[in-house]
This record gives structure tokens, C-alpha cells and sequence, in this order.
């Protein structure tokens, strides 16, 4: 059993013309960031991993709590 700390930050649009990384005052608008902790288990031959995380805007941590189980190998 292993343990995992991540981060994650991006964005995904359509139309790069109306892209709009972060507001006038600083927090984040279409940019998008996530973090979490995570266990990843070696089971046969697969890896079993279980993650949870919660979003942000640099300014306040989201109240939802996100979890994610899968399988297969890291990248």
C-alpha cells in the first residue's frame, strides 16, 4: 500500500477566443484546481486506487468532498 499526495490545475474550452485564465481580482475563472490525497494498492495485476479531493479558487476550499475508485496503472 502506498500513499499519494496531488494537485491538478487546467481548463478545457471550445473556443480560445473567450479564454479567461483569471479575474480583475485575482482568483480563478476558467482555470480550474483540484487537490487530494490518495492510497494506491497492488492487487495482481492491476493497481487499485482510491483518491479524495475538493476544489479551489485560491481564495476558499470547496465544502464538497469528491471520491474517485479505479484501476489500472499510474502514468
Amino acid at each position: 500500500i502506498r500513499g499519494v499526495a496531488f494537485a491538478d490545475l487546467g481548463f478545457a474550452k471550445d473556443d480560445l477566443s473567450d479564454l479567461k485564465l483569471i479575474t480583475s481580482d485575482l482568483m480563478l475563472d476558467d482555470l480550474k484546481c483540484g487537490f487530494g490525497a490518495g492510497i494506491r494498492m497492488d492487487i495482481w495485476i492491476t493497481i487499485l486506487k482510491l483518491d479524495i479531493a475538493k476544489h479551489t479558487d485560491f481564495t476558499v476550499v470547496s465544502p464538497e468532498t469528491y471520491f474517485h475508485i479505479s484501476f489500472g496503472a499510474e502514468f
